[in-house]
């Protein structure tokens, strides 16, 4: 509520009408694209809420092995497919952290790099299709949603690569580590064993095909596809599998609500103040200021980044994309930056913030499931803290990395 009192002082000091600020959240409320923000999650909590979960890893496991490297492979997969369904890296900390971590177990991984892994990998979803905060961005920036879904995909991989190879996750132990239980000897992946899995999978699999299927065809507008994927996880969950009783519907769409209800709320309060400073003109003020001070794009891009870190530690996701991103998109525009890749830079920056204290949500989340202390989780994520900053600027000094596709397939 800070922020929405905040812009009725503003607006009441400067004697502006404050009818601007319900004008403000009516213009949010309006927007074409916002129904697909609860069907997408609703979608993703379906999934998470059943056995989908379990059937992915099953194929992942038998696909990419049981051993060490194949079940980290498979623990970031999963977790970066239902972050991006649902919105909600808590969520699938929630939904996949008690399957996960004992099966990293099994394949003889430590318990605290582990719980590392989970809780860094949920981050990772946000640039994939259908992210909320990859749909929120398109929003207030004002760019194709489907442009920042294809956008976002190689820099998806980008990220992951650097989690798992920078982070040091593909080690099979640290020096005095060991694994907390012995590791079970696995067989290997073979075909039959891979198709058996993948068979009953084959719901789940087409899902993403789905949600993201007619993007580039453009067969369908994204509030459209988010109903389709919406129903279709209601119909493959309730009847191919008969794993979505009522009971458990209902708090599917229970849940959605209170995230998107939440989103909603930010959104309302943190519009009013943004339009506010547009008008007094503190982003051409900022345009002035940061070249003066920084002429060169590159070191704007480092400095870029590393506030970006900041904000997100103090920020909340939702809050950071309405409140900054119409303050800082203007001055990386004033640079040469395009708008889709400072989207891609600012949400892969804010995949940082979720693992830094105070606001970083990933944290107390994985604390409360694993029983953990958060200063405890809060240090084991470090090496993937670091994974992901050089991650993300490898994308932000690469811009090809988030324009190329979108310029390839002529979304631009």
């Amino acid at each position: 509520m800070g922020c929405h009192g905040l812009a009725l002082a503003l607006f009441w000091q400067d004697g502006l009408p404050l009818a601007s600020v319900a004008l403000s959240h009516y213009q949010i409320t309006v927007n074409p694209s916002l129904p697909a923000l609860p069907l997408f999650t609703l979608a993703g909590l379906i999934f998470a809420r059943t056995g989908a979960a379990a059937r992915l890893g099953q194929l992942f496991i038998a696909v990419l092995g049981g051993g060490v490297t194949g079940t980290v492979l498979a623990t970031v997969a999963l977790c970066s497919f239902f972050t991006a369904f649902t919105g909600g890296s808590g969520v699938t900390i929630l939904a996949l952290g008690g399957l996960l971590l004992p099966l990293l177990g099994h394949a003889g991984y430590p318990e605290r790099r582990g719980i590392s892994l989970v809780t860094s990998a949920s981050a990772l979803g946000v640039l994939l299709a259908p992210s909320v905060p990859l749909i929120m961005y398109a929003i207030i920036a004002r760019v194709p949603i489907n442009t920042m879904f294809l956008a976002g995909l190689v820099p998806a991989v980008v990220m992951v690569v650097f989690l798992v190879l920078v982070g040091g996750y593909l080690k099979r132990g640290a020096p005095g580590t060991a694994p907390d239980t012995a590791p079970v000897v696995l067989a290997r992946p073979s075909v039959a064993t891979a198709w058996a899995a993948a068979w009953a999978a084959k719901w789940e699999l087409l899902a993403p095909i789905v949600a993201v299927g007619s993007l580039v065809s453009g067969l369908a507008t994204p509030t459209e596809r988010a109903a389709l994927t919406a129903a279709y996880a209601i119909a493959t969950q309730a009847l191919a599998h008969r794993e979505l009783p009522l009971r458990l519907l209902q708090r599917c769409f229970s849940e959605a609500a209170q995230i998107i209800g939440g989103v909603l709320l930010i959104l309302g309060m943190t519009l009013a103040l943004t339009n506010y400073l547009i008008d007094a003109g503190i982003p051409d003020a900022a345009i002035e200021w940061v070249q003066a001070v920084i002429p060169n794009k590159a070191v704007f891009l480092l400095a870029l980044t590393v506030f970006l870190l900041f904000a997100g530690a103090l920020m909340e996701i939702f809050a950071a994309i309405v409140v900054l991103v119409p303050l800082l998109l203007p001055v990386a525009i004033s640079y040469g930056i395009d708008p889709i890749h400072f989207g891609i830079i600012f949400l892969a920056a804010m995949e940082m913030g979720f693992l830094c204290p105070p606001a970083g949500m990933n944290i107390y989340f994985a604390s409360a499931m694993f029983h953990k202390p958060v200063r405890y989780v809060a240090a084991a994520v470090l090496p993937a803290l670091l994974a992901i900053f050089l991650g993300t600027l490898a994308i932000a000094w690469l811009p090809l990395l988030a324009t190329g596709l979108p310029a390839l397939l002529g979304t631009r």
